[in-house]
């Protein structure tokens, strides 16, 4: 149980960190820090902790202009959340995968995203 505990203290601080690069603007940054965050959750088979990982990956990703990879990870992230019925996590996910189709020119899948999220 304490190494349970002390891996998801790991992944939340490799979790903050990220967050604080993408703040920043460092996404590069913040994707090292992601993928620590990621490992790390899947190690310790928290579901959650993967979809949030995957979720803060692809926003980095959609930064980059990366936008397979993003939306790759978004709807992973889309997918971990609806199966966990949390649908506020399942919300954000397709906010952003609609943010990233817009960013990416694919403006009518992206509406189609936004109104999905709604429809949550």
């Amino acid at each position: 149980a304490k190494k349970r505990r002390d891996l998801a203290s790991q992944a939340e601080c490799h979790r903050q960190i990220g967050c604080e690069f993408q703040t920043l603007a460092q996404h590069r940054q913040a994707i090292k820090e992601h993928e620590q965050d990621l490992e790390l959750s899947l190690r310790q088979d928290d579901a959650q902790a993967e979809g949030q990982a995957c979720r803060n990956l692809g926003v980095s990703y959609v930064a980059l202009k990366q936008f397979a990879k993003g939306l790759k990870l978004l709807r992973h992230a889309e997918r971990v959340a609806q199966s966990g019925s949390n649908w506020a996590a399942a919300a954000l996910a397709m906010n952003e995968i609609g943010e990233g189709l817009r960013q990416d020119g694919q403006v009518d899948a992206a509406a189609a995203s936004f109104t999905s999220a709604l429809d949550l």
